[in-house]
């Protein structure tokens, strides 16, 4: 896949978040994108704390790698829990010999 590829299920969530999201028609769109300037980072976090699709727009940005700030997270911070996630499938999953619970 092309990185700038965007997937029809991603292109839908973008709609949505630039319908609904509390950042759409936002007098200073430069907050969320603190590359692009003056770092305004705090003021942009306020206004995803009030924003009715900030956890569909954090995994849409976790997904897609976005910068920037998205669902209140930075580009950062969404690094950081990509790393810690484990796939879904691994979930329940135990090494050989071990119980669910023991470790190694």
């Amino acid at each position: 896949m092309v990185p700038n590829e965007r997937t029809r299920a991603a292109t839908r969530t973008l709609a949505t978040l630039n319908t609904h999201g509390a950042c759409v028609g936002h007098p200073h769109p430069d907050w969320w994108f603190p590359e692009r300037g003056k770092d305004d980072t705090h003021k942009a976090m306020q206004v995803c704390a009030s924003c009715p699709v900030r956890k569909m727009c954090r995994e849409y940005a976790k997904t897609w790698h976005d910068v920037g700030v998205w669902g209140g997270s930075t580009a950062d911070e969404r690094e950081e829990l990509h790393l810690v996630a484990l796939p879904k499938g691994w979930a329940g999953m135990t090494l050989p010999g071990l119980e669910l619970g023991e470790t190694a």
